[in-house]
């Protein structure tokens, strides 16, 4: 796909299909373990809560004064063994994930917070759900180096990448609790 919008030099290309290649592979292996790993299983929904979107309209000098809307829901999904286990934990949140401006490849305050809530539960599978964040920011976005501050490196950060995972992640919990209740 590359190859129709980029004039690549040939070492490029070889680069991109050796990749294609171990991803398809590791894609197909991933399903082919799923299957045989499946099991009976309780599904439950509950809502948690993070405040850190903004719209990005308002974020802007005088943008104050402009109507918005900010979902600040952290839907969750999980996965339970029929004994009550935790296997899988699939939570969102609508905003971009622009937290982090260190021009390095992350999974910025999603990625972050999934390590989180694994961490939190051990065994289970964390996966983040991008929600309808269309218009909406992280605040404060795009803060220089707030990567080196990001759980779980660090306990102490106060970039707005960390900010942001711990919000998703306590958002993910308090969801992991309500949705105990909630079985589907």
């Amino acid at each position: 796909m590359l190859r129709l919008y980029f004039d690549l030099p040939g070492r490029e290309e070889v680069v991109i299909d050796r990749y294609a290649k171990w991803l398809l592979d590791h894609g197909v292996d991933a399903v082919g373990q799923s299957i045989a790993d499946l099991a009976p299983a309780r599904l439950a929904f509950g809502q948690g809560l993070a405040g850190f979107a903004v719209n990005r309209r308002r974020a802007r000098p005088g943008g104050r004064v402009l109507p918005t809307v900010v979902d600040q829901d952290v839907p969750v999904l999980t996965v339970r063994t029929p004994r009550g286990g935790l296997r899988g934990v699939v939570f969102g949140y609508a905003c971009h994930t622009t937290c982090v401006s260190d021009d390095k490849i992350n999974g910025d305050y999603a990625g972050y917070a999934q390590a989180a809530v694994e961490t939190r539960q051990p065994g289970a599978v964390a996966m983040f759900v991008q929600g309808c964040g269309g218009d909406a920011n992280p605040l404060p976005a795009n803060a220089s180096r707030a990567g080196q501050s990001l759980w779980p490196h660090s306990r102490g950060g106060r970039g707005a990448g960390h900010r942001g995972a711990n919000e998703a992640r306590d958002g993910a919990v308090a969801g992991l609790v309500r949705g105990s209740a909630v079985a589907l």
